[in-house]
């Protein structure tokens, strides 16, 4: 996902919060259920996500839902989102917000792309070339991809490293398109 500036900006106070809480596992899980239930009960989405619904009404709803479900600061933010009309960030706002606190971890998160499944040998071996790279625990996401064709494509934080057959191909195809032939 796309971090945006309002994403980002929410996340870092939010997480400021909660690290002057001790509560970062807690309001990430929090975050991370109040997405689920937007994902699972589309009712609660729509209301969500309607911009003629007053912000009283919509926290009043939050107040319901949420009270006794999830900590009074992530309850608080929740509330805030909605006074100032921030509502659709909220996915953007845990996504940076877990990768604040992955970071504070020392946790990186990457996703590899390939062509076909890769072996766990292939992994492991991945997965401690990363960590040596980024000197981060990395925690590996896989994503196969057919049109790749082969090798691998490999993205942590703003990083992409490209070492598939259809990349080569492209810089190879640009590099002839640079130089004239064509």
């Amino acid at each position: 996902m796309r971090r945006t500036t309002v994403a980002r900006r929410y996340a870092q106070a939010l997480f400021q919060v909660a690290v002057g809480r001790e509560a970062v596992d807690e309001i990430e899980a929090d975050l991370q259920a109040v997405l689920g239930l937007l994902r699972e009960v589309e009712d609660f989405k729509r209301v969500w996500e309607h911009v003629l619904i007053r912000p009283s009404a919509k926290e009043a709803i939050i107040e319901r839902v949420f009270a006794d479900r999830i900590s009074p600061p992530t309850l608080n933010f929740l509330k805030l989102l909605c006074e100032k009309r921030r509502e659709r960030h909220l996915a953007g706002i845990y996504e940076e917000f877990r990768r604040l606190a992955n970071d504070a971890r020392g946790i990186a998160e990457a996703t590899v792309e390939a062509a076909m499944p890769l072996s766990d040998s292939l992994l492991t071996s991945l997965q401690e070339a990363l960590r040596k790279a980024t000197g981060k625990e990395v925690r590996i996401r896989t994503r196969v991809r057919r049109e790749l064709l082969g090798g691998i494509v490999v993205r942590i934080g703003d990083r992409v490293i490209d070492g598939s057959v259809k990349g080569r191909l492209n810089r190879l195809r640009d590099r002839m398109a640079k130089s004239g032939v064509s």
